[in-house]
This record gives structure tokens, sequence and C-alpha cells, in this order.
């Protein structure tokens, strides 16, 4: 589960990441991490966004495929978009499925079968 408010040093998101302290700091300073810098006054200190951020950055193969400042910037804002989603639920999922169990004709003892892994 996503932890807004919980930070990591560079060191730590290093080892979480599997990405050298280099690259991480490397990323702060010249790459879209540049907030991690600010964050804390003089200590630097990552969220978990930026942690996603560095395990996908940091695992394309550069042969392949070379990041612009703007293309890095463009992969943080998508993950960060994509991990702030609202997440429905399970009652709501449970009811759309009803409901589209009820409209394709299913009964209701197979759905209640389906729902609850019976």
């Amino acid at each position: 589960m996503l932890d807004v408010n919980r930070t990591f040093t560079p060191s730590e998101a290093a080892v979480a990441s599997g990405v050298p302290l280099k690259i991480v700091n490397q990323e702060i300073d010249q790459g879209p991490l540049k907030a991690a810098r600010k964050e804390s006054g003089s200590k630097r200190s990552l969220k978990e966004d930026d942690l996603f951020y560095l395990v996908i950055a940091n695992r394309l193969d550069t042969r392949l495929l070379q990041l612009t400042a703007e293309g890095k910037d463009s992969v943080n804002a998508a993950i960060v978009t994509y991990r702030r989603r609202p997440v429905l639920p399970f009652t709501f999922v449970e009811g759309q499925v009803r409901a589209a169990m009820v409209y394709f004709g299913w009964h209701s003892s197979e759905s209640h079968k389906i729902l609850r892994g019976s």
C-alpha cells in the first residue's frame, strides 16, 4: 500500500531498488528526482514513487532506448499518476460483477460460487 509520507535516504533507496547509490544521486542531481534535494532541507529524501521510478528507469536497456530529461520526467509523472489513482472498494466491484451476471442470465447460486471462490 502506498504511504505518501514515508521517505528513504539515498542509501536506503539504492538497496531497496537495486540501483547503485551513484545512479540514485545522479537522478536526484540531474534527473526527475530533483525534489528529493529540497524535501527535507539539507537532507535528501526519496518517496515510494521515487523508488518505482528508479527501478523502472534503470531496468531499461539503454542499447534500445535512451531517455531524455523530458522522457525521464514523463516516466516519473506517469508512475506518480498511476500509483495515486483511486482504488475501487471490493463491494463496488462485487456489485458490478453481480449486475453483469444478472444481465447475462447467470443464476445467483452461480454468482455466489464465483464471487466466494467456492
